[in-house]
């Protein structure tokens, strides 16, 4: 099973060390209290898998002393529900060894592919597509687990027996793109990189990698001195980083003049690192948005244990970010709408629980005991409803 040992770090930190069957983990979260963030890193054999930022709020200066104290206790809750969750995927994913589930097996493999387990998420994908070869979505992924690898070959054999059936998923030929840029196929990946935006005209993530391939190929020209067709893909570079600024002015006008500026310099290296930089941090290693939809629909179906406090807040704090900046999605206001359900229960259960001390201190409390019997009855049924919902 488990063995988790923590013990602080410094003044306000956890470090812990989990084992799961034959892997072992370990769990380091930290402060960083002029920031009002709390910070989590999860590693697997000295590996950073991935981290998590958690904003607190950090309060008016005059609040400094009690700082500390409660930072601690929001910390110790965090750390706790990480621990939590990944002994629970672990769990579920023993779970659907024997389900055969193709849905609740594409949605763990890409949890396990956004946490970096990269070979959980193989499993998980690779069985999802044996209960349905057709299911374009978890080939997707699954290539992407071998492009987040550098196994290229492997993530090209996995999309080259879906390309000749034209597939209108952008996504696909998104993929197909990322993979030919690291094969030097720059050509290729500019033609998926067109498909994927003919499929959506509002793609900035394959805009932005049309820009990435270009600044690549142009370099590789200029070594040719091929300088008809550098002046060709820079006129398409510049049309692309108009086109992105277009799609979306308010978040991407930063980076478009940035790349600007370094074409001004012909500084191309340089504009080619930072355009790979800027694609990295705000699209790869970014938490999509559907993720924790995924990871919530997950413990609903098929984790045994009853949800402690402390994760039911984390999927509401995660859950109500997410929300925030994607207001557009159904299906995660409808899994909010469950978490706050099963939040009332939570708390439904412990004020029967603080009546029911309030009788154990004095029997003959005649308030508290109407209140328990309404408690009593109400229980049965509110147990019912949760139950009907999930």
């Amino acid at each position: 099973m488990t063995d988790t040992k923590a013990k602080q770090l410094a003044d306000v930190g956890l470090n812990s060390a989990i084992e799961l069957g034959q892997r072992k983990f370990h769990i380091q979260t930290s402060t960083a209290l002029e920031e009002g963030k709390i910070i989590a890193e999860v590693f697997e054999q000295g590996r950073l898998l991935f981290h998590e930022v958690y904003p607190y709020e950090r309060r008016r200066r005059s609040d400094d002393k009690l700082l500390e104290k409660r930072v601690k206790t929001v910390l110790e809750n965090f750390h706790a529900a990480i621990l939590e969750e990944l002994e629970a995927l672990f769990h579920i994913s023993r779970r659907l060894e024997s389900v055969t589930d193709r849905l609740a097996h594409e949605r763990l493999g890409y949890v396990f592919l956004n946490l970096h387990v990269f070979d959980k998420a193989e499993h998980h994908l690779r069985r999802a597509l044996e209960l349905d070869p057709r299911h374009y979505s978890s080939s997707i992924y699954l290539a992407r687990c071998y492009y987040s690898q550098k196994k290229y070959q492997k993530a090209i054999s996995v999309l080259n027996q879906y390309l000749k059936e034209n597939i209108p998923y952008a996504d696909f030929y998104h993929m197909l793109g990322l993979v030919m840029v690291e094969r030097n196929k720059f050509l290729a990946a500019l033609q998926h990189f067109k498909k994927a935006i003919q499929l959506n005209p509002h793609y900035v993530e394959a805009h932005i990698n049309i820009a990435r391939t270009l600044l690549r190929r142009i370099q590789l020209l200029k070594l040719q001195e091929q300088e008809a067709d550098i002046e060709k893909n820079i006129n398409f570079l510049k049309a692309t980083l108009k086109k992105i600024l277009t799609l979306n002015p308010d978040s991407e006008a930063e980076f478009v003049k940035k790349v600007f500026q370094y074409l001004k310099k012909n500084q191309l290296n340089q504009a080619e690192a930072f355009v790979t930089d800027y694609w990295e941090k705000h699209y790869v290693r970014r938490q999509p948005p559907e993720l924790i939809a995924h990871l919530f629909y997950l413990f609903l179906k098929y984790y045994e244990e009853e949800m402690s406090l402390e994760l039911l807040e984390r999927f509401a704090d995660r859950m109500q970010n997410a929300l925030e900046k994607n207001p557009g999605y159904p299906d995660l206001w409808n899994y909010y709408g469950l978490l706050n359900i099963m939040l009332c229960r939570y708390y439904f259960f412990e004020g029967k629980q603080d009546i029911q001390r309030a009788l154990e201190i004095n029997p003959g409390f005649i308030k508290a005991k109407s209140n328990y019997r309404v408690l009593e009855n109400d229980s049965r049924e509110f147990s019912l409803l949760i139950q009907k919902i999930v």
